[in-house]
């Protein structure tokens, strides 16, 4: 097997009776992976990243390149073999749609440390595919985390390459600003004193802010900044939009299997027209809402919906009666959190229909005047009452 099969091979799941196979004999001290992954680590936690070559690696095993190569393909498979160790280290929480905001906070700070135990060894991570099963298994944990939160499938995902973008970029940062400080002449770098001292030395009428704001721009100890940043990112999702049953996701539940009548309904839509250069009629496009981005593609045949997009289509999906039985046959009850942020006009289509008018009506307008929760009863049968905003 040659080393891109060896490669190939990696990515594979295991295979049991492929490793029961009797194996060919080999020299009684044989050159691993494990250990010029081993090695590579301890030349990084030494020497740091840059300096780790192919060359310098092979020097360190006591080996020539040509054996070196035999278990490695190149300088990136050497990279990726690295970062799955790495993830290999990290322990995955199982996902708590109750603790989502905390378990992904966790996952990132265990990445962080790991990187920052090796410097710069955050640059192998930088444009790699995640293909190494170890680094697809902390991929799959953060989008199982994000999933349970409540997040869009679409968010979920670019989320994670946000996040894993933005912790490989700190730990390499750390790395240049270490790499830096070890020379006498770049000791501001790390020297708040001096940095702010330079800041508030600078003409105000020229930099009013940067002069008068000095002391914010300088502030943060340890980790502080990434803690803020990392709290900004997740707060950022968990705020994309309410997380509760009326809204663009789930609206989108209800909406989705009638595709063809959507697009009948959104070329009504005052916001699409300029979209829709003149077209009367959508009749063999595809609709979808994934990423919350308003987009008409004339030449794939596609529509995106916006977040706003969705209430307004409700409304006028709830003015069919066949849709309005069907809605509630699948929702016999829905929990409106934060009545009053709820879409316009969107509570008083569905308390229009038969189904839901009986009791909703009184329980809507208590909710409106005491700007609580409101229940909405559909019918006398039973489901799984959706609470605190996360649909269950």
């Amino acid at each position: 097997m040659n080393p891109r099969e060896r490669r190939a091979a990696r990515h594979q799941p295991p295979n049991p009776e492929a490793e029961a196979a009797p194996r060919p004999r080999r020299r009684k001290v044989p050159l691993t992976v494990e250990q010029v992954i081993d090695t590579a680590l301890g030349v990084i936690a030494t020497e740091e990243y840059e300096a780790l070559t192919m060359r310098r690696l092979a020097g360190a095993l006591d080996t020539g390149p040509a054996s070196l190569y035999a278990h490695v393909v190149n300088k990136a498979d050497l990279d990726e073999l690295l970062i799955g160790r790495l993830c290999a280290e990290l322990v995955l929480p199982e996902s708590d749609p109750a603790a989502w905001r905390e378990q992904i906070r966790g996952v990132c700070t265990q990445i962080r440390d790991q990187y920052l135990k090796y410097p710069g060894i955050s640059r192998a991570a930088l444009a790699m595919a995640p293909t190494d099963l170890e680094t697809l298994r902390v991929s799959e944990g953060m989008l199982a985390i994000l999933l349970a939160g409540g997040v869009a499938p679409q968010a979920a995902a670019w989320a994670i390459d946000a996040l894993l973008l933005y912790v490989a970029a700190y730990c390499l940062e750390a790395s240049i600003v270490r790499q830096r400080s070890a020379h006498d002449d770049a000791a501001w770098v790390v020297d708040r004193g001096e940095l702010l001292r330079r800041f508030t030395a600078q003409p105000a009428e020229t930099f009013p802010h940067t002069t008068r704001h000095a002391a914010e721009l300088t502030a943060g100890e340890g980790h502080d900044r990434f803690d803020f940043t990392l709290a900004l990112m997740i707060d950022g999702l968990a705020h994309r939009w309410p997380d509760v049953a009326l809204s663009p996701r789930f609206l989108w539940q209800m909406l989705s299997p009638f595709r063809k009548h959507l697009l009948r309904y959104v070329v009504e839509l005052d916001v699409m027209q300029s979209r829709l250069e003149g077209r009367t009629s959508l009749d063999g496009y595809t609709v979808d809402y994934s990423t919350g981005f308003r987009k008409v593609d004339h030449d794939d045949l596609q529509v995106r919906l916006a977040h706003d997009d969705l209430p307004a289509l409700a409304r006028k999906f709830f003015g069919l009666p066949k849709f309005r039985d069907l809605a509630a046959d699948r929702f016999p009850i829905v929990f409106v959190d934060e009545y009053q942020d709820t879409p316009a006009g969107l509570v008083e289509a569905m308390l229009g229909t038969p189904v839901w008018g009986r009791v909703g009506r009184a329980v809507t307008s208590w909710a409106a005047q005491s700007r609580a929760n409101s229940v909405l009863p559909a019918r006398s049968s039973l489901t799984r009452l959706v609470t605190s905003g996360s649909l269950g």
